[in-house]
């Protein structure tokens, strides 16, 4: 019989305006951020740092061009309207990937070109079609050093 683990959810600015005292080891999350925080039994929301950001996740760069895509966190959610080519802003280090959740929010498909040459390889061809209105994810991993492997699925 499975099990199901559900956290305690509302956004940012309900937990904000609530601040209610989060119970010790109790896990909340922001259904607006997908930040987390867990409780003390002591502090009240407001206090509690995010631990989301410490333990697994360490946020998301939003961009709205696959150029030069920012590494500086391991997730980028990018919103496009028009046909893109990727590209890194500088190199990963070595091990590193960075998860690229791509949102065509045109009412057209949309093709984003994939490096396949010099310090790139691709494991999805030369390119990708996002259908109207839908998602895909990428990801970029640097194998060796200045190399990376490029792989494209469904969201």
């Amino acid at each position: 019989m499975a099990v199901i683990i559900q956290l305690r959810g509302d956004t940012k600015a309900h937990w904000t305006e609530a601040n209610p005292v989060i119970a010790e080891r109790e896990m909340v999350i922001e259904t607006d951020t997908s930040l987390v925080k867990i409780g003390n039994g002591t502090d009240s929301y407001n206090a509690l740092p995010y631990r989301w950001d410490s333990i697994f996740y360490d946020g998301s760069n939003s961009v709205t061009s696959l150029a030069n895509l920012p590494i500086t966190k391991h997730t980028v959610r990018a919103e496009i309207d028009y046909n893109q080519s990727i590209s890194l802003t500088s190199g990963l280090t070595v091990g590193r990937t960075v998860q690229v959740f791509v949102k065509n929010t045109s009412t057209s498909i949309r093709t984003i070109t994939i490096p396949t040459t010099g310090s790139y390889t691709s494991m999805s061809g030369a390119s990708v079609t996002i259908a109207a209105a839908a998602w895909i994810e990428v990801h970029i991993t640097c194998y060796a050093e200045g190399l990376y492997n490029i792989r494209v699925g469904d969201v």
